[in-house]
């Protein structure tokens, strides 16, 4: 356990250290079909997934939130990974974080959302809040 705290600990200020923005993509707003996130991924405002939409994080993405954004899950998440190559939501040069990831009224017809060997950190209500129907 203490050599998966120490993994997770080095990840992360590698990456932090990394300057990813010249090399990632820049995602805000509504995700409206379904999408497949890899690699780094910049999130420049807030992001909603629609209603019936599912978005796939592929192992080894690292997503930095660079303001106050939240990540509202109206659809499904399925980030799934392994201990080697986690995914990882963080916020990125921003001392104030990311407002989390938030499943507000997430209608209970969407697939199951699926966070596994995901390092979420930075983000504020305890990284994740929970609506009134679905919960990870």
């Amino acid at each position: 356990m203490k050599n998966l705290l120490k993994l997770r600990i080095i990840w992360v200020i590698i990456f932090t250290l990394i300057n990813l923005n010249t090399r990632a993509l820049d995602v805000s707003g509504h995700i409206t079909t379904n999408t497949t996130w890899s690699g780094g991924i910049n999130v420049v405002g807030d992001i909603i997934i629609d209603n019936g939409v599912k978005l796939t994080i592929l192992p080894g993405t690292i997503i930095y939130f660079t303001g106050p954004y939240w990540f509202n899950v109206q659809g499904s998440v399925y980030a799934v990974s392994n201990e080697g190559n986690l995914i990882m939501f963080a916020s990125y040069q921003n001392p104030d974080g990311w407002s989390g990831v938030r499943f507000w009224d997430t209608p209970a017809t969407n697939d199951s959302s699926l966070f596994i060997h995901c390092y979420i950190t930075g983000g504020k209500l305890n990284n994740i809040a929970y609506g009134n129907y679905r919960k990870i």
